[in-house]
């Protein structure tokens, strides 16, 4: 049986695929799943306005599966970013939550597996719907806040995130 070169094209970027992911994965694993002093302090000298609020929220009145999960989320993602930018971003819908938790749990060293990823991005859907899109415009007033002192501070960076797309900043997706 001869492939068509459609399908054998196929067949071998879905090799390729598989063997690039599974040499990040043992990458990952021999670095131990931690940044380096030198990749935390890059990632630093690149901020965004999330990082200028706070990085705590008090998940009291959480349900106790929801508080578990919070702990999981303090516990991995403050290994590459502080808590400030999940949790003070514009990200508050289940779709853009997928997205963003499969980025990070893709990246080298996050030390997350696919059981604390989906756990973690419970978390982050649940939080938002609580602090976020129940208080939408409590919390949109307080992303313009967070905007305008991060262009006071960081002008060129500001440029370079939101120049010109200042309401999509605010506005929760």
């Amino acid at each position: 049986m001869r492939l068509r070169p459609v399908t054998w094209c196929t067949v071998m970027v879905g090799a390729f695929s598989l063997w690039a992911a599974l040499r990040s994965d043992a990458q990952e694993s021999l670095r131990g799943g931690t940044q380096t002093e030198e990749e935390v302090k890059e990632a630093a000298k690149q901020p965004y306005a999330n990082d200028l609020g706070s990085d705590t929220i008090d998940v009291s009145s959480y349900p106790p599966q929801m508080q578990r999960a919070h702990v999981l989320f303090s516990q991995k993602c403050s290994r590459c970013h502080t808590l400030a930018r999940p949790i003070n971003s514009q990200w508050a819908t289940a779709v853009f939550w997928e997205h963003y938790v499969k980025r990070m749990w893709r990246k080298p060293g996050s030390g997350i597996n696919g059981a604390e990823a989906k756990q973690i991005w419970e978390f982050l859907v649940y939080d938002s719907q609580v602090r976020k899109l129940d208080h939408r415009e409590v919390f949109k007033a307080f992303r313009r806040r967070l905007l305008e002192e991060f262009r006071q501070r960081y002008p060129a960076r500001f440029q370079e995130l939101y120049g010109g797309a200042e309401e999509d900043a605010v506005r929760l997706w």
